[in-house]
């Protein structure tokens, strides 16, 4: 009989007699090696009537594991189908996939990173309710949203990676006055909330100031648009600040005032672009098109008065000689 107990523990804990003891089933060739078996016979020594029992090597009860773990908490697993078991996990059957780690067998969802579930969730703890805080592994990215929670605020534990970028807009377009921001504020230039504000750093003073993306862009009267917030809007989309919001002159030329002043591509002390840059019309001799245009006036009106502003000597001979003004000679 002693050989059959020798023969019988060498069947369960790995090793391979030529002919397996006839109290076996066929199926120890298959499960032996299964994660179950490995931890409790190879790696501990359990022996294999302490689980079967001393009769017909049947499977044992799903509860049987209660003789040595009764005091490990159950974890909080259910299915509609049925109670998870110990064995759900730590699986002694033939299917290798079974196994406490590969929790994604059952939960479809993206994991964290490349992490394994076990760095957050504690298999045999309330997981779902009290995991590993998020500042267990990253200390260093500590911060309170607004004041609020943190992490939670912006990430969800499974997210699919840097989807907390994308969402800003989901919870700002719900927010009251100043905190309300909508998805006007995502352009092409700016794609994301964290073009310009640093992630876990959002106070106004951690904002990435405009020159950093844009060094090489020039600004018009410089000294009167001291930022660039002072036409551009950081939260009102592609479209800056209307001219008309700060200048109030009224402008009788029928174009904007971009059309003349560009913000950003004259050169440095330059306010206008050449009226030439439109009007291709030949001058009146050596005159320049302000002698006698307005810069954001109408046409003037050919009169006496406007000729003088240049020829006062020719208009004063032409006085009681029987010539009109100016204009009728010269048209």
């Amino acid at each position: 009989m002693r050989w059959l107990v020798v023969m019988f523990l060498v069947a369960c804990s790995g090793g391979r007699p030529s002919r397996p003891p006839d109290v076996v089933p066929a199926i120890w060739d298959s499960v032996r090696e299964s994660a179950g078996h490995t931890v409790h016979v190879a790696t501990h020594g359990v022996a294999c009537r302490d689980c079967h029992g001393d009769g017909a090597f049947a499977p044992p009860a799903a509860d049987v594991c209660e003789k040595c773990h009764g005091t490990k908490p159950v974890p909080l697993h259910a299915t509609d189908a049925a109670p998870v078991a110990c064995q759900s996990c730590h699986g002694f059957g033939a299917d290798g996939a079974v196994r406490p780690d590969n929790c994604a067998r059952c939960h479809e969802r993206e994991r964290h990173g490349d992490q394994p579930c076990g760095e957050c969730h504690r298999a045999h703890a309330m997981q779902s309710l009290d995991p590993t805080p998020c500042t267990g592994c990253h200390d260093d990215h500590a911060t309170e949203h607004a004041g609020r929670r943190g992490c939670l605020d912006c990430h969800s534990m499974h997210e699919d990676t840097q989807v907390a970028a994308t969402a800003c807009v989901d919870c700002h377009a719900k927010q009251p006055r100043a905190l309300r921001v909508t998805a006007a504020a995502t352009t092409a230039g700016h794609p994301s909330c964290t073009s310009c504000h640093p992630p876990h750093s959002f106070t106004a003073a951690a904002v990435r100031p405009c020159a950093e993306c844009h060094p090489q862009t020039r600004v018009l009267a410089a000294a009167d648009h001291k930022t660039c917030t002072s036409c551009h809007q950081q939260h009102a989309g592609a479209a800056p600040r209307a001219c008309t919001t700060c200048h109030e002159e009224r402008v009788a030329h029928p174009t904007a005032c971009t059309t003349c002043h560009p913000p950003h591509t004259l050169a440095a002390g330059q306010r206008a672009v050449a009226c030439e840059s439109c009007h291709d019309k030949p001058h009146h001799a050596t005159a320049r098109c302000r002698d006698c245009h307005e810069p954001h006036g109408a046409t003037p009106v050919l009169a006496g008065a406007l000729c003088a502003r240049c020829h006062q000597a020719e208009t004063a001979s032409t006085r009681g000689t029987g010539h009109g003004a100016c204009v009728g000679c010269h048209a």
